[in-house]
C-alpha cells in the first residue's frame, strides 16, 4: 500500500532514500594536497565515450577542488569501509590518515586512491552543471579498477554494511 507523501524537502528525501546506492569517495589533489570527500551521488552515464558523474553539494568546503579540467578518482567504497564514510562526510575530521591512501598507485599519477576499496574510476572532469543546491560533475574516465569486494550501500537515510547479495536477498 502506498502513502501519500508531500513533496516538501523531507518528503522528497524520504522517497529517494528508498533507492539504494553505493557510497564513493571522490578524491582530487589541489595545491598539491590530497582533497576527498563522500559522495553517494554517483552514476554511469555513457559506454562510448566512457562517462560517469557525480554530485557534490554546493555549500561543500571540498566544492572549488572540483573544476572543469580537474584529475579525479572515484573510489567505491567497499562493504567493510563504513567508517571511511563517515570520516570523509564530516569536513571537523582529518580525512587523509596514515593507512589510507593505497601505497602504490595504479594511475602511475599523484592522484589519491583509498585503499582496500571495491572499485576506483579515474578521469577528468569534462564539464560541469548546475543542479539546484549541488553542482554535476561530468568526467571521462580514463582508467578503472575493480577487485571482489562487495560494495557499501546507502539506503532509507542509512549505510549498509552487509553483503549485497544478502541484503537484495533480504537476509
Amino acid at each position: 500500500m502506498f502513502d501519500g507523501v508531500s513533496l516538501d524537502e523531507s518528503g522528497f528525501k524520504s522517497v529517494i532514500s528508498t533507492f539504494p546506492t553505493g557510497i564513493t569517495v571522490v578524491t582530487t589533489v589541489r595545491d598539491g594536497d590530497p582533497v576527498g570527500l563522500t559522495v553517494s551521488s554517483f552514476t554511469s552515464v555513457s559506454l562510448n565515450p566512457p562517462l560517469v558523474l557525480f554530485c557534490i553539494d554546493r555549500d561543500s568546503d571540498s566544492l572549488s577542488s572540483f573544476q572543469i579540467g580537474s584529475e579525479v578518482v572515484i573510489n567505491v567504497l567497499a562493504s567493510d569501509q563504513s567508517d571511511i564514510a563517515h570520516k570523509f562526510a564530516n569536513n571537523r575530521m582529518e580525512r587523509f590518515t596514515q593507512g589510507i591512501l593505497r601505497e602504490s598507485n595504479d594511475a602511475g599519477s599523484e592522484l589519491p586512491i583509498i585503499d582496500g576499496v571495491a572499485a576506483t574510476v579515474a578521469g577528468a572532469v569534462v564539464n560541469e552543471y548546475e543542479g539546484g543546491d549541488h553542482s554535476i560533475f561530468l568526467v571521462r574516465v580514463k582508467e578503472v579498477w575493480r577487485c571482489d569486494k562487495e560494495p557499501l550501500l546507502y539506503a532509507r537515510s542509512r549505510i549498509h554494511v552487509r553483503p549485497w547479495s544478502r541484503w537484495l536477498e533480504g537476509e
